[in-house]
């Protein structure tokens, strides 16, 4: 488990200031580092659901959803309410396969780059090298 810094310039104001995050809902996929992605935690009430590396916030949930780290916020057609018009109430569409999730719950914060610890930098490298999935798989 790693104690995760999130910066507190984004749009969601739950987001933690620190969070738990497990070694296996750490994925490795882009890990680019500065130059390229940057690493996002996604949560929501009960805690961190899982760290990407993601360009963007919508990145960050697609990848997070095909990963299968947001089953907890996927909707059943039944549950998806409609308006008059036909339209879908508090649902985002998210994945490659488009899938209905509910994200009232749900927070995001970029990870703090600095705070990152040279063992994780050396852990996740490893990782890499081994072309896992997690960096605990």
């Amino acid at each position: 488990m790693k104690n995760i810094k999130l910066l507190q310039n984004l749009s969601f104001a739950s987001c933690p200031s620190l969070i738990d995050v497990d070694d296996d809902a750490i994925l490795i996929g882009d890990a680019e580092g500065p130059n390229g992605a940057a690493p996002w935690v996604i949560g929501h009430t009960f805690g961190a659901m899982c760290m990407i590396w993601a360009r963007c916030e919508q990145d960050a949930l697609d990848g997070a959803v095909d990963a299968g780290m947001m089953d907890s916020c996927l909707l059943e057609d039944s549950d998806i309410e409609t308006d008059d018009d036909g339209e879908e109430i508090d649902v985002c569409r998210l994945g490659n396969a488009s899938e209905p999730f509910c994200l009232s719950d749900v927070w995001m914060g970029q990870v703090d780059l600095s705070a990152l610890t040279s063992e994780f930098w050396f852990e996740l490298g490893l990782a890499q090298g081994a072309c896992q999935g997690t960096l605990y798989s």
